[in-house]
């Protein structure tokens, strides 16, 4: 068959048709990358275009249209990508009836070196290693190093995240074992060899330069090799997964096959690829356990948002009004901080504020600070007392400090309830007649003592606004200071956003809006989008829905509860696309709640955002009875309760001074898990 094919192509040579492959013959490493030219060319050797195939022995392409047949004009540059098994591996490249012959020799790898260490730079939990030549599994420590041949074991609600030379790292998940196979110091790099004998890893591997650096994790069945990416190997019972994050993964199998996987994608056993499961939540699960709590404290800061939004300071008189209490733990700058508040409200007239007294910890029974959470702590006992709120109101003009809330711009399409929790902002406000403005800064008083502020959001806005005959038009600015870099390679973070809307009242509490919007990327890409609808309210129920229409890139309902300037932003997956946004709210005495679907015109998958919670007064020596709930479904119709599912459920017995105690159930995409929990506030 091999001078079969030989022979056609020599033929093909003399006549000067049909396609060429240079080389025709390389010697590579195994799981190396050859780039081959391929030419199509007609009778009188002239370039032309057509359709070529490939076929091939082991081993596989970038290019996945190869298989199948991929569009050439004139020439292309196509990456072999050889197994990680070592012979002689014959590529045919096949446009009509002419063939082409690249031999490739796949020689075994040749990794030798300086020796080279890594180092355990945190853990969590139960986590042992093993030196290669001890059956002892000792527990590892903070600054632990480890060299080739080491282990490292997770046991139950643990991890441990290694950093290599090369500031590469690797997290290792609970209940896995993992062995370092190859740590040395190559020219210009480093080459680095992990056997994963089962459980989970998630690995951030920096640009690898050289040819001679490597970074690459094995299982019993296939091997992960990158050249700098974000991906995640999972080894289970029921095989493998490799999740692709950010970047390019090759995926070696045993029998010789090898599959790119690309961001976004994920592969298993089968060889097929299919998006990505897993959200990089995931594993980081005691980031998630913080950051699933944001929803707990939204009805306070909702509560607290309504009344000073109203301009209510407690009335015209003076006096010391409601306490408030705390008791809990808040997720802030990445870290969990075990927070006790006591506040006392006091009205002055025109001016209203709450003092705190405030102290917290990273752990329980650790050392006491003072004041605000903040990585840079303070033992001084009069940064104990806080300036938690403060309220103003001068004719027209309006001054509100306090706890983040939630924001609303518009009509919602861009930003929709877009959450600052446990941090507090500074929002500033005029109005006269038909015209206002508002300014929000997102600054609060760290340290009393040293009156020492600090930027508690990297998220600005300003607005402007007429009511004209009914009317009413406003323009907004928004504006990221954090110059993130996103986690995902298709991900622009987004720097300033515009909004513009109008509104018109139809009858009664009806009325129709649209809202055009503009993202702006830090790397200078724009994006735009647009909604128009009818809002208004129904009974006790506040309605929005309508249609919009996006530009390539633009992600409607950005600046929401779950903004992250690392993973949203301008999106070049995205292209132009039509759908719709329906939801209705409702706030009362004995409960409040929202539901809202978001859906494109081309797909039957809306997300799926809800809220709901209800009071049960107390009647006669029974106290009242709080239940709440929250959940976020990008798949709805696949399952509410699935991997990609962020959800709580909140049964809480309210005792005196507002004081709730407690049980929260908790969906880690998996299953429930419950925690015990004890706060109150009472403004």
């Amino acid at each position: 068959m091999r001078y079969l094919v030989l022979s056609i192509l020599i033929a093909g040579i003399l006549t000067f048709a049909g396609i060429t492959a240079i080389p025709t013959s390389v010697s590579i490493e195994e799981g190396g990358v050859v780039p081959i030219k391929l030419s199509l060319t007609d009778k009188d050797g002239n370039p032309i275009s057509g359709v070529v195939t490939a076929d091939l022995d082991a081993g596989g392409f970038e290019e996945l249209d190869l298989i199948v047949g991929m569009n050439v004009d004139k020439e292309a540059t196509v990456h072999y990508i050889a197994p990680m098994i070592d012979g002689e591996y014959h590529l045919s490249f096949i446009s009509g009836e002419d063939v082409a012959t690249t031999v490739v020799n796949v020689v075994p790898q040749e990794i030798t070196g300086e020796e080279a260490t890594a180092q355990v730079i945190k853990f969590r939990g139960s986590v042992a290693y093993k030196a290669p030549d001890s059956d002892i599994w000792n527990p590892v420590r903070e600054g632990l190093v480890l060299k080739e041949g080491y282990s490292i074991l997770t046991v139950g609600n643990s991890y441990a995240i290694i950093e290599f030379p090369n500031r590469s790292q690797t997290k290792i998940l609970s209940n896995t074992q993992l062995r370092i196979e190859k740590l040395v110091k190559v020219k210009n790099g480093f080459a680095i060899i992990l056997k994963q004998y089962k459980g989970k890893t998630f690995s951030t591997v920096k640009k690898l330069l050289s040819s001679g650096e490597k970074f690459m994790i094995k299982t019993d069945s296939v091997t992960a090799g990158v050249r700098g990416t974000k991906f995640a190997v999972i080894e289970g019972e029921n095989g493998f997964e490799i999740d692709t994050f950010e970047g390019e993964v090759f995926a070696y199998f045993n029998d010789g096959r090898v599959v790119p996987v690309p961001s976004g994608k994920s592969i298993r056993p089968g060889g097929k690829l299919e998006p990505i499961r897993h959200g990089i939540e995931e594993f980081y699960p005691e980031e998630k356990e913080g950051k699933v709590k944001k929803p707990e404290m939204e009805e306070v800061k909702e509560r607290e948002r309504g009344k000073e939004k109203s301009g209510s300071t407690g009335g015209k008189g003076f006096g010391v009004g409601a306490k408030s209490m705390y008791l809990g733990t808040v997720s802030k700058d990445d870290t969990n901080y075990l927070v006790y508040s006591f506040g006392v409200n006091l009205n002055l007239g025109i001016v209203g504020f709450d003092l705190g007294i405030t102290a917290y910890s990273t752990e329980v029974g650790g050392t006491l600070y003072y004041g605000i959470p903040s990585t840079d702590p303070s033992t001084n006992l009069i940064d104990a007392i806080t300036l938690n709120a403060l309220r103003l109101n001068i004719g027209g003009f309006g001054l509100r400090y306090g706890s983040g809330g939630s924001y609303t711009l518009g009509m919602g399409y861009t930003m929709r309830r877009y959450t600052i929790p446990y941090g507090n902002t500074l929002d500033l406000s005029y109005s006269f007649r038909n015209f206002w403005m508002s300014v929000h800064l997102p600054y609060e008083l760290r340290k009393i003592s040293s009156f020492e502020f600090g930027q508690s959001d990297p998220v600005y806005y300003g607005e402007i606004g007429v009511n004209l005959g009914g009317i009413k038009t406003s323009l907004d600015i928004i504006y990221d200071s954090s110059a993130a870099t996103s986690e995902i390679v298709s991900i622009e973070p987004v720097k300033y956003a515009g909004v513009f809307s109008i509104k018109r009242n139809l009858i009664g509490d009806f009325s129709l809006g649209a809202e055009v919007s503009g993202l702006y990327g830090t790397s200078g890409d724009i994006a735009w989008g647009g909604f128009a609808g009818l809002y208004g309210r129904l009974l006790i129920l506040d309605f929005v829905a309508g249609p919009y229409v996006n530009g390539p890139g633009f992600t409607p309902l950005l600046f929401s509860m779950g903004y992250d300037s690392k993973r949203c932003g301008i999106d070049g997956t995205r292209g132009m696309n039509m759908g719709y946004m329906a939801g209705v709210e409702f706030k009362e005495n004995w409960g409040e709640g929202r539901i809202y679907l978001n859906g494109s015109f081309d797909s039957s998958e809306p997300i799926l955002d809800g809220y709901l919670k209800g009071v049960l007064p107390r009647f006669a020596s029974f106290p009242s009875l709080e239940v709440s709930g929250y959940v976020h479904d990008p798949t709805p119709f696949q399952g509410v309760l699935d991997t990609d599912t962020t959800a709580w459920l909140s049964i809480a017995t309210v005792i005196s001074g507002g004081m709730k105690t407690g049980t929260r159930f908790i969906w880690d995409g998996k299953e429930w898990k419950s925690e015990i929990f004890v706060t109150g506030v009472s403004m």
